[in-house]
Order: structure tokens, then C-alpha cells, then sequence
């Protein structure tokens, strides 16, 4: 039981990452190395950065 709540959590966070990435990207122009809002397993939303190596002075 405990298996299908952890895994129902787990598709509720991918759900709100997807939602907020798709929101980013239908309102604002997307540059390589911009920040992205991540809803972290273990506490409060995080900056996630594009795999280029470029991470830009403010978010």
C-alpha cells in the first residue's frame, strides 16, 4: 500500500514539473542555460540548469 502512495507522490511531482516547464515555454522565449523552476523529492522547488555548462549570473 505504502509502494503505490510513494508512487502516485512521485507522478504527482513529475505532473507539477511537466505543467511548470510547459508554462515556461508556451509564455517565454527559452535560451540554452536558462533556469528552470524543479520541484525537489526532499523539500522546497530548486533551480535546475540546461547540460551546456552555462549558468547565468541571476535567474
Amino acid at each position: 500500500m505504502r509502494a503505490k502512495h510513494l508512487q502516485k507522490e512521485m507522478h504527482d511531482q513529475v505532473d507539477a514539473n511537466l505543467s511548470l516547464i510547459n508554462h515556461a515555454i508556451s509564455n517565454y522565449f527559452m535560451l540554452p542555460g536558462s533556469c528552470l523552476n524543479t520541484l525537489r523529492n526532499d523539500g522546497p522547488p530548486g533551480s535546475s540548469w540546461d547540460d551546456d555548462d552555462f549558468i547565468p549570473q541571476a535567474c
